[in-house]
């Protein structure tokens, strides 16, 4: 739980920091197109992945079951 408020703390800095960049650099609009086309983006990642379309994620992502040794024989 803490990792993870780390994490968002963390790279809220650096996406000011970025955006303020962007922002000095190539104007104020430039830099409001570019982040919300990157948070589309990062919309899109998640829609169009397998995990949105999984209904189980224990069954869709389980490891593989082991062979039972009568199985195996040759």
């Amino acid at each position: 739980m803490v990792t993870s408020r780390v994490i968002a703390y963390a790279t809220a800095a650096v996406g000011a920091l970025v955006a303020g960049g962007l922002g000095t650099v190539f104007g104020v609009r430039a830099a409001l197109w570019v982040l919300a086309l990157s948070a589309l983006a990062a919309v899109a990642v998640q829609v169009f992945s397998p995990i949105a379309r999984s209904r189980d994620l224990s069954t869709a992502y389980a490891p593989p079951a082991k062979a039972s040794p009568s199985a195996v024989r040759r």
